[in-house]
């Protein structure tokens, strides 16, 4: 096998690898995306419900933006075990559909 045959392999198998690379970050910079979305749509559909629906909002949109921030290196926001309470979440998704 000649130099340039071996060079050949070695440029596509970059370029492929490249291809791989990127689309990973494309899909994760889409999803930040779709939870940034998501949570100004619902910051908007509740600013008159009051600060506890909107801050809900806020904690998601902070938590997009670190995935975005990470996803344009390529990586994901690192995923932290805390104990959560479900109440404000269930509470604000609830609400639009007790006034009807």
């Amino acid at each position: 096998m000649s130099t340039f045959a071996v060079a050949a392999m070695a440029a596509v198998g970059l370029g492929l690898w490249r291809v791989a690379l990127l689309r990973r970050r494309l899909e994760l910079v889409a999803r930040a995306e779709h939870e940034l979305r998501g949570a100004v749509t619902a910051l908007h559909l509740a600013h008159d419900r009051g600060a506890g629906a909107v801050e809900v909002q806020f904690d998601r949109m902070r938590a997009a933006l670190a995935d975005l921030h990470r996803a344009r290196c390529g990586g994901r926001a690192p995923v932290t075990a805390e104990p959560v309470a479900f109440e404000p979440f269930v509470a604000a998704a609830l609400e639009p559909w007790g006034a009807a």
